[in-house]
């Protein structure tokens, strides 16, 4: 095969999958596995994972006021995604949000203080995650709710909420809310800012945490949106996309033409400068061409170079990779 699709197979592969055993050594060997049940079965399935772009402390505004707080959490064994919402007059609310397997859909109980209640069920697609759900409305009629969460550049999230009257043909928005992650009131930013090496080094492999959530849902917006508005992904010492639009496109025109079927990774240095910090490791992995049904092979090191931004939020500037092949 020729290099081109090898070199953006590579480093697609490298761009999806680098984080995924970085912490390998702390899972139990096949054998116990086969022997033991899973202490966290829902880790299993990458669709459990397309929704941990919202988990966090959160402002929300709400055409540039505050509308709220909501505390996310992922509770129950990493199962369940927890919303309690506060809003700024006073409301409540709780969701439970899961990946119901048996369904093959994502399904979001609300409930709040002024007794409503939502059962909605969707998908992630697009780049979002999309949820719909049906409700009494009047005269005998019925309300249909769409809820639409988008991620966005600088670790953001967009709540859209619409509904419809007239099954679908018309829809109006009840909230469009803007998702900041919350600041604390020692520091004034949305991560308290390290008071030792350790703590930088601890806040960055949380954000590495959070980026290998999104690979392993295979989730090109979710990745992008972990890029500085600058942020490049560079194989072999070329720039393959830069910003996190085109990090994105790049990403989404792979959908269903690769298929990821090894990856092994090691870190083996952090080197942290400021609010600059350089990961450096070394990967091998293995993935199928579906079109033709080829297999890749590639090995080699990468660095990422990861930037704390002025609100406390660690985003990665640059991804760069080198196959030994």
């Amino acid at each position: 095969m020729s290099d081109w699709p090898k070199r953006l197979c590579h480093t697609l592969l490298f761009t999806l999958c680098f984080t995924f055993n970085i912490f390998a050594q702390n899972q139990p060997s096949s054998s116990q596995s086969a022997s033991q049940p899973s202490a966290k079965p829902c880790g299993a399935r990458p669709e459990y994972r397309q929704f941990d772009f919202w988990i966090g402390e959160w402002d929300v505004q709400a055409g540039g006021k505050q509308a709220g707080t909501n505390n996310v959490q992922l509770i129950l064994g990493g199962c369940v995604i927890f919303e309690n919402w506060t809003g700024a007059r006073g409301m409540t609310g709780k969701s439970f949000n899961i990946y119901n397997a048996a369904k093959g859909k994502w399904q979001q109980t609300w409930v709040d203080s002024a007794g409503n209640v939502l059962e909605l069920y969707g998908e992630f697609k697009d780049g979002a995650m999309r949820l719909v759900g049906e409700k009494p409305g009047p005269n005998g009629g019925k309300i249909i709710d769409r809820l639409t969460f988008f991620p966005l550049e600088g670790a953001r999230v967009r709540q859209l909420w619409e509904s419809s009257q007239d099954d679908g043909k018309t829809w109006s928005s009840v909230f469009d809310g803007l998702y900041i992650r919350k600041k604390t009131a020692a520091t004034g930013s949305s991560d308290a800012l390290p008071d030792s090496t350790s703590d930088a080094e601890d806040q960055v492999k949380a954000a590495m945490r959070r980026y290998d959530q999104f690979v392993l849902a295979m989730n090109a917006a979710s990745i992008a949106a972990m890029f500085t508005p600058d942020g490049a992904l560079v194989d072999a010492g070329k720039t393959i996309a830069s910003t996190p639009a085109s990090i994105r496109a790049f990403l989404g025109s792979f959908d269903g033409k690769v298929r990821v079927e090894e990856n092994a990774s090691s870190i083996e240095s952090v080197t942290l400068t400021g609010a600059t910090a350089i990961l450096t490791g070394t990967y091998r992995q293995k993935a199928l061409l579906l079109s033709d049904k080829r297999e890749i092979r590639v090995q080699g090191k990468f660095e990422a170079e990861w930037s704390r931004q002025p609100d406390g939020q660690w985003l990665i500037r640059r991804m760069s990779t080198q196959s030994a092949q």
